[in-house]
């Protein structure tokens, strides 16, 4: 359960489903996830996952456009803050790394078909290397992996044997689900796992919902237990706001404070730290202008009696009714 020291991550592969949207929001709403990677979108290159939720999304489209199996999406609850690092799309994988707070969160496919020989062509370490380079700090992956290991599967296979030993290299660490995530035609594997690099991360369980019996693969969720996500500011300032001459003018007030000085600070910045600070400094100054001051009403409680409490409510929604018709109220 979502709590304020900590978030929910799941991860699903819809196999190309028309309803990958659906099943999202299903974790999202139902069952508290904060951020949602789904593998094998099999969307177009210029389409996404429908839902009404927002998404990063790293499709990988057919020789002619047309939907190509694979591809990948990770999809946020409403207002949890986010920023993409890096996303690829290449024919055998794709993956998505973000920032969610302090967490890079990554999703990641990697086709059965994704080659493992030595050099450039091996796709299955391009895949890897490229998650750990943009993972910096606190980290989460997930995805279908298509690796099998006797640590969280009945059998080893060589990509399996490869995962592991990569991530004994690097620092990081698995967590899978006990039991079966694929059931197919073909037999059961275990391959949609969590990866954690400087975190630690909690139970991983399956959770029941629409997706029972409509899809090869299971959903798994688990909880990374920080700070849950920073949250968006929703409301922005009016319309009329903006084109007050005097509320422009500290605007740019505000910017010529913090752009001047943006470029001088980047040339003398040293290591991923500082520059995480610059960006998280200059984002606030930026944006400070643009938020709404929210204004908090006070709860009155009324001190007579419960008759004249009710009494006076039915007053003030007879008096809304009339002012609703434009009627003057006597």
């Amino acid at each position: 359960m979502r709590t304020k020291n900590n978030f929910l991550v799941a991860t699903l592969n819809v196999g190309g489903s028309q309803e990958a949207g659906v099943y999202a929001e299903a974790l999202i709403e139902e069952h508290g996830c904060s951020v949602v990677g789904v593998t094998e979108t099999h969307c177009k290159m210029e389409g996404k996952v429908r839902t009404r939720y927002p998404q990063l999304g790293a499709p990988r489209p057919g020789p002619h456009g047309d939907k190509g199996h694979g591809g990948v999406a990770l999809i946020f609850s409403a207002g949890v803050e986010f920023r993409l690092l890096f996303k690829r799309a290449e024919k055998n994988f794709q993956i998505i790394v973000a920032q969610v707070g302090k967490v890079m969160v990554s999703v990641a496919y990697i086709s059965p078909s994704a080659t493992m020989r030595g050099g450039e062509g091996n796709e299955v370490r391009r895949c890897m290397e490229a998650l750990q380079t943009y993972s910096r700090g606190p980290s989460i992956a997930m995805g279908d992996w298509n690796a099998r290991n006797k640590l969280w599967d009945r059998k080893t296979s060589p990509r399996g044997r490869f995962l592991v030993s990569w991530m004994d290299k690097h620092g990081w660490k698995p967590h899978w689900l006990d039991g079966n995530t694929c059931i197919t035609y073909n037999g059961m594997s275990n391959i949609d796992l969590f990866l954690s690099k400087a975190i630690p991360v909690g139970e991983v369980v399956s959770p029941t919902g629409l997706w029972d019996g409509n899809l090869q693969h299971k959903p798994v969720v688990t909880y990374v237990p920080v700070r849950a996500p920073k949250v968006c500011y929703r409301d922005i300032v009016s319309v009329k706001q903006k084109a007050d001459p005097s509320f422009m003018g500290n605007v740019r007030i505000e910017y010529n404070m913090t752009l001047p000085t943006l470029i001088m600070r980047l040339r003398s910045c040293t290591s991923g730290r500082e520059l995480d600070t610059i960006y998280e400094s200059t984002a606030s100054a930026l944006s400070n202008p643009w938020k709404k001051r929210v204004r908090v009403d006070t709860i009155q409680t009324n001190f007579w009696s419960e008759k004249l409490k009710q009494m006076a409510k039915t007053r003030k929604n007879y008096i809304k009714e009339r002012r609703n018709r434009k009627t003057k109220v006597t």
